[in-house]
């Protein structure tokens, strides 16, 4: 039985010509409900337009929106500008270098969605280089979700998520955060008191393998992005935390450790 909804699926993209591709089948393959796909390349140098035709080439049938973005805006501010061009009563978002694994997936979120009324939904998903792949899930952190949610992410993916569009335009992505940009997303739906509704099944691919990354992760650059974001994070969630000791505890925990790693690659120099 298939079901007659559109998510318009947003992929933001820069300078990965050479995985968009494999992203964008994932999307335009999925069975049992319609999809709409926008891609949001923000400003990149490499040249994607032989990508898109190919694309728009082999799945005539489907609507293929492409947007260039004149000036680097960053990841928040792409998927923002892709949901203004969105026509679906739903939405997802896909990491570019991502893909998924499942041609169901979204038809199984959307009637898990509907089963259990609940205003968006998350799947497991594996992580995966040349050498190693781990399943991963977030379905035990479920159990205590506002606590798991106080103290950091990891437990919800951010390319596996399905979303009423109505939820996301009054949420949207907080364009003031450079890192965790789809945790901070989660963390104010739940606070708000929206429920997951939590597919316990494999349905997504998350590349970690050695591509290059926009900002090297062991860098001085990496390392001030995410303590500056830890901190926002205290200032904008601290009635939360105040009644929320122990996520507060292990959260400045995990700031500690930031401040750290901070002041170890600026003493290096990276």
């Amino acid at each position: 039985m298939s079901i007659n909804q559109t998510v318009s699926t947003i992929i933001a993209t820069y300078n990965r010509p050479d995985f968009i591709i494999r992203a964008c089948e994932s999307v335009l393959k999925q069975k049992r409900i319609n999809v709409e796909l926008i891609i949001v390349d923000d400003n990149s140098q490499q040249d994607y337009s032989d990508k898109i035709n190919q694309l728009k080439s082999r799945y005539t049938e489907t609507p293929i929106k492409y947007i260039k973005n004149s000036v680097n805006l960053g990841y928040a501010a792409s998927v923002n500008i892709g949901f203004k061009q969105s026509t679906g009563s739903y939405v997802a978002f896909l990491g570019d270098d991502d893909f998924w694994t499942d041609e169901f997936k979204l038809y199984k979120q959307f009637m898990l969605i509907c089963e259990e009324k609940k205003t968006f939904s998350t799947t497991d998903w594996y992580e995966f280089n040349e050498k190693n792949k781990i399943q991963k899930s977030g379905l035990e952190k479920i159990k205590k979700l506002k606590k798991n949610i106080l103290v950091g992410n990891g437990f919800l993916c951010g390319s596996t998520p399905l979303i009423h569009s109505c939820h996301f335009q009054a949420y949207g992505f907080d364009e003031k955060i450079k890192k965790g940009i789809d945790s901070d997303f989660f963390r104010r739906s739940i606070l708000s008191g929206y429920k997951v509704a939590y597919l316990n099944e494999c349905t997504t691919a998350v590349d970690i393998g050695g591509h290059v990354r926009m900002t090297p992760e062991d860098s001085f650059k990496s390392s001030k992005i995410q303590f500056w974001s830890y901190t926002y994070t205290y200032f904008k969630y601290w009635h939360h935390y105040l009644v929320n000791l122990s996520a507060l505890v292990h959260r400045t925990y995990n700031y500690l450790r930031i401040i750290k790693n901070l002041l170890f690659n600026l003493l290096k120099g990276k």
